[in-house]
């Protein structure tokens, strides 16, 4: 958990209802909101599903934080198991359909249930697919999925979320990419004298 608030959990993808809202504070005071934007499933961009209603609230963000489960996941049971490399696929399609520009904000990748690895193939095949996600987009993927631009993350942070494993470091490194847009942004303000 990243923040205090406590929402319901199910092992069922897409159970969340609403966005949870969520502040995370700081011991020297300094503080951020955080977002969680359940549901955003292929088609949310022409409101299909709930995640239709939540993908507004990506144009109001300044950093993009992408929670991806190592495990993949599978929509229904008659779906496919979709890896976690599928799951960054579809959802920056799905965020390009909506509005490109998207795209340009920065992004962190925190892959959770790391506690729940066995053996580390997982890990390094997600890994491998994404120093190389040119090549297995072009050679996996239906243009339709195929995003025409896909994400750098600038940092990717390997977490247990149900155990709270490096959460503290990933509110850290939220903390110092806000604090850099921060600065990028004043550096963009231009002042003029009379």
């Amino acid at each position: 958990m990243l923040s205090r608030t406590r929402p319901a959990i199910s092992p069922v993808p897409f159970t969340t209802l609403h966005p949870q809202i969520g502040t995370v504070v700081f011991d020297d005071g300094r503080s951020f909101t955080i977002a969680d934007l359940p549901g955003l499933i292929e088609g949310s961009h022409i409101k299909m599903g709930l995640g239709s209603r939540f993908l507004k609230h990506t144009l109001r963000s300044k950093i993009l934080l992408f929670v991806i489960d190592i495990n993949g996941f599978q929509l229904e049971f008659r779906s496919p198991l979709r890896s976690a490399f599928d799951s960054i696929v579809f959802l920056t399609k799905e965020l390009e359909l909506y509005e490109p520009s998207l795209l340009d904000k920065p992004a962190i990748l925190a892959i959770n249930k790391i506690d729940q690895l066995e053996e580390k193939n997982k890990l390094n095949e997600f890994y491998y697919s994404l120093d190389n996600y040119k090549e297995i987009l072009e050679n996996e993927y239906e243009d339709k999925w195929r995003p025409e631009r896909f994400f750098h993350f600038e940092h990717i942070v390997e977490i247990a979320g149900k155990y709270g494993t490096n959460c503290d470091h990933l509110c850290s490194i939220l903390r110092r990419s806000l604090d850099e847009q921060s600065d990028r942004e004043k550096s963009k303000i231009k002042f003029s004298s009379f």
